[in-house]
């Protein structure tokens, strides 16, 4: 069955994948961060032209060794960013980067985003399991174990970790009062080694046990420039690879720092 989610009260079906464009409100992402507002909006019209369906906002860096942004830092990145974003595109679907829920409400209840995006499964702010139940957006829960598994995990124990771990977290959800829609992301780069995220790109759908859709957020990650020996900006070309395998995989959502090839990588997929 084709996976979907309510947005913007409407039914959004994954029967062909849609593009999330990232937006980095901050100086200190791994790659492509604006701040400047000329250049903001730019980027947010160019990825809306070239065929994005969701906007992704962050204001707090999670590249490994960042420093994090304060919560007062965050907020008044988000709130410049996303000013700017409703002013000049009231209906496009957006999605808020955090792990506080401090973030997400000030999202939510002043900017009408639409989608709470937390790359740590609700395991870093203690408020932020009743904050998801409360405001009832759809969530995108994401593999991050309290501690990386070894190198040397055998494979199966590694997937069945995976699969436990979301098992887990959804069921936190329901018991919490959540009753929206969940989306699925792996966590690619968080708390694992290049061998897993490889692994768990190859067996990507497992996750579609959960009925829920797969986001792939593959983008200039480490899984691939590291073994290439290369910078994050070279390897759009190992982007749009592993972009296609995911989608081969099951999933339904890109989310890309370049919507163009991805919007193409798609396209040609379904030619195919």
């Amino acid at each position: 069955m084709t996976p979907t989610i309510i947005l913007k009260n409407k039914i959004l079906s994954f029967d062909t994948p849609v593009v999330m464009a990232i937006i980095n409100a901050t100086p200190d992402s791994f790659y492509a961060h604006v701040q400047d507002s000329d250049k903001l909006l730019k980027c947010v019209g160019n990825a809306i032209a070239e065929g994005a369906t969701i906007i992704d906002v962050g204001g707090c860096s999670t590249r490994p060794d960042s420093t994090p942004a304060t919560e007062q830092e965050e907020i008044s990145r988000i709130s410049a960013a996303l000013d700017i974003i409703r002013k000049h595109y009231p209906e496009v679907p957006i999605s808020i980067d955090t792990y506080r829920a401090s973030v997400a409400c000030k999202a939510i209840l002043d900017y009408d985003c639409d989608i709470i995006n937390d790359i740590s499964a609700f395991s870093i702010d203690n408020d932020f399991l009743h904050t998801i139940a409360e405001l009832q957006r759809p969530y995108i829960l994401s593999h991050y174990p309290a501690e990386p598994l070894p190198e040397d995990t055998p494979d199966d124990t590694f997937l069945a970790e995976v699969l436990k771990f979301f098992a887990e977290r959804i069921k936190a959800l329901r018991d919490a009062g959540f009753n929206g829609d969940i989306i699925i992301d792996p966590g690619f780069g968080f708390k694992k080694s290049v061998r897993q995220n490889h692994l768990l790109l190859n067996n990507l759908h497992l996750l579609k046990t959960f009925n829920a859709p797969i986001l792939a957020g593959l983008s200039h990650k480490s899984m691939f420039y590291r073994p290439l020996g290369l910078t994050p900006a070279d390897v759009l070309p190992a982007t749009i690879t592993a972009n296609t395998i995911a989608i081969q995989q099951g999933a339904s959502i890109l989310r890309v720092h370049e919507v163009a090839p991805a919007i193409q990588t798609i396209k040609t997929l379904n030619y195919l």
